[in-house]
């Protein structure tokens, strides 16, 4: 059965939902049209939450001029899971960013939720997945080899862009390929 509850900071204008659903409330707004009274009635309506850059959903209410983006996640824990605390952040405890249901809802430390995020493979910046890699996992093998065959440190360098001190790292073992 879904249950309805207002959401905070929005109470009597929106609601979520703990399917993990937002409507915006019916409502009835006022103002001028070229200078005579006008109101406008506005009907219920479950509003449809759009995938951000970040892989979560969002649903952007209009209130006044400007929209406010908010994260459908956060509106169902504030509703639905207890345990909110000052800088808290919401975990996914399964991990799919879309599924905003209580059960798969829980309050936690940024870095508890750094390290869910690296226990279950949803974040992996080691090897060449780091944003800043320059070498891809296959090329240390490579370069291994080439120095065997004495290739000069600053010629691999220079051929892989990257400086001399890394080639000697990778010499000496300690830049390793991962491998997954």
């Amino acid at each position: 059965m879904e249950e309805w509850r207002p959401v905070l900071g929005y109470e009597g204008l929106l609601e979520v939902s703990s399917l993990g659903r937002v409507k915006s409330l019916a409502s009835v707004r006022t103002g001028l049209r070229n200078g005579t009274p006008h109101s406008q009635r506005r009907p219920e309506r479950t509003m449809s939450p759009f995938l951000g850059n970040n892989g979560y959903l969002h649903v952007a209410p209009k209130f006044g001029p400007a929209r406010k983006k908010l994260l459908v996640h956060r509106l169902v824990a504030q509703a639905f899971v207890p345990g909110q605390f000052a800088g808290a952040c919401v975990n996914h405890i399964d991990g799919d960013k879309t599924n905003n249901i209580p059960a798969n809802l829980e309050w936690t430390t940024l870095a508890e939720n750094t390290r869910h995020q690296w226990a279950t493979g949803l974040v992996d910046l080691r090897g060449e997945n780091h944003p800043r890699s320059k070498l891809r996992n296959e090329d240390v093998p490579v370069i291994r080899q080439s120095l065997r065959n004495g290739i000069p440190i600053k010629q691999i360098a220079a051929t892989y862009s990257v400086s001399e001190a890394l080639i000697y790292k990778i010499r000496s073992g300690h830049k390793k390929a991962f491998l997954a």
